[in-house]
């Protein structure tokens, strides 16, 4: 349906957005061509000739659809190539921004589940690499807590605590690491009066950031 030069722009456009084009499939039928995102099957874009209207116009099917219906398909009409290339650059724009949103729920089902099976940290020193890998966490960490809107007004105390752990992991054993990381974040908790919902978004940064993953033997 489409000229290789059109379907080459639709390409484009896609690699314009940031999009992973390899992560799109195409067909292209006798007076309809389809792209999907391969990621997620839902969101796909179509277009179809229209006989019934002008030469060079099109029907368009994609979801996610428009604003007021995002979540299922949405039928448009484009009346020039141009009109056509406009709504497929908003579908690439609302495509990339669907898939560059973190899943919340998995990460926190992931990082529950490391936390689930660690076991009792053991009662000796970290090695180098897991120094390292202690201190990777650490400025990940940090850098959660400056993305965070809940707790921007508590960056400097948080960064000042995170600077300490990592000092801290230099000389603690794993074990006495561990338990002192519990408590200066709950005597943090409570010292800068974190509300109930700035708390829980504290405790699951943290979560998200160690993982269990230097709490075990």
């Amino acid at each position: 349906m489409l000229l290789k030069s059109q379907r080459n722009q639709l390409y484009q456009e896609l690699l314009d957005k940031g999009l992973q084009a390899t992560d799109f499939s195409e067909s292209n039928g006798e007076r309809w061509y389809k792209i999907r995102c391969n990621p997620n099957h839902d969101f796909q874009f179509e277009i179809r000739d229209s006989p019934s209207r002008t030469t060079g116009s099109y029907e368009i099917v994609k979801k996610p659809g428009g604003l007021s219906n995002p979540h299922h398909l949405s039928a448009f009409n484009a009346n020039s190539w141009n009109e056509l290339i406009g709504l497929f650059i908003s579908w690439s724009l609302a495509v990339k921004g669907e898939l560059d949103l973190p899943d919340l729920w998995l990460e926190a089902t992931k990082a529950i589940q490391l936390f689930e099976s660690a076991v009792d940290p053991a009662a000796s020193r970290f090695t180098i690499a897991e120094l390292g890998a202690v201190h990777g966490q650490l400025r990940a960490l940090t850098q959660l807590f400056e993305n965070s809107e809940l707790l921007r007004k508590h960056q400097n105390e948080l960064a000042e605590l995170t600077q300490t752990a990592a000092v801290k992991a230099e000389t603690f054993t794993k074990k006495d690491w561990q338990n002192w990381v519990k408590g200066a974040f709950v005597s943090v908790i409570v010292s800068l009066e974190l509300s109930e919902i700035q708390a829980q978004e504290l405790l699951a940064l943290v979560r998200l950031a160690f993982g269990g993953l230097f709490l075990k033997q």
